[in-house]
């Protein structure tokens, strides 16, 4: 029952497609005298989609169509609340694999979506996506969905690329023959390597360069 809708099901099919509607019909749970079970917390469509899967093992419609990215999410969020897992992996694989290189804007639609539903790898791969650059950051920022992350995410967004500029930088700054080196234990070739990292004249002969 969903929503005072009721929507009607093979126990048998649900229980084998979710450990967790497995449990709430085979246990000592009211449910499984009774064989109804409720939700308050989802739409009676996201239901329908779930079960349609159940039986097809592909949803009723197009997950990555942007117009239905709020169906998608919803039907995602049930689906790891209930732990039917091939349904997870199938829109996870479609969002990950089959987006490509997904625009800033629909890489923060992903992100939220990841977060919403606690499904970590498509959060953690929507979030790399956006903060592979500044260039990224900066284009997401455009968009309406950038806003719609909330201050914790993009809290999250600018730390990591600030962690990597600085990282990038510190890698940039460091040398292979540092100051203070023992010069006289280095070879020619290490000798000019040294000067060419300080961007100084790397010919002569060893003499020369110490």
């Amino acid at each position: 029952v969903v929503a005072a809708e009721e929507i009607q099901s093979f126990a048998c099919l649900v229980a084998s497609r979710s450990p967790v509607l497995d449990k709430m019909l085979s246990g000592t749970m009211v449910e499984s005298g009774s064989r109804i079970i409720r939700i308050e917390d989802f739409s009676p469509q996201s239901i329908r989609d779930m079960l349609d899967f159940m039986h097809s093992s592909v949803p009723p419609f197009p997950v990555l169509a942007e117009c239905n990215l709020s169906r998608t999410g919803e039907l995602l969020c049930l689906a790891q609340k209930y732990m039917v897992t091939d349904l997870v992996d199938y829109i996870v694989q479609k969002l990950i694999m089959e987006t490509g290189k997904p625009s800033p804007a629909f890489a923060c639609q992903l992100l939220l979506l990841g977060q919403r539903s606690g499904v970590t790898l498509l959060r953690d791969c929507a979030m790399g996506r956006l903060t592979r650059n500044v260039e990224q950051v900066i284009q997401a920022q455009e968009s309406i969905h950038f806003d719609a992350l909330g201050s914790d995410l993009i809290a999250e967004i600018f730390n990591r690329v600030h962690n990597a500029r600085r990282a990038k930088r510190s890698r940039s700054e460091a040398k292979e023959f540092p100051d203070g080196s023992d010069w006289d234990r280095l070879s020619l070739a290490q000798l000019r390597r040294a000067c060419r990292e300080r961007h100084m004249p790397d010919d002569g002969d060893r003499i020369s360069l110490l």
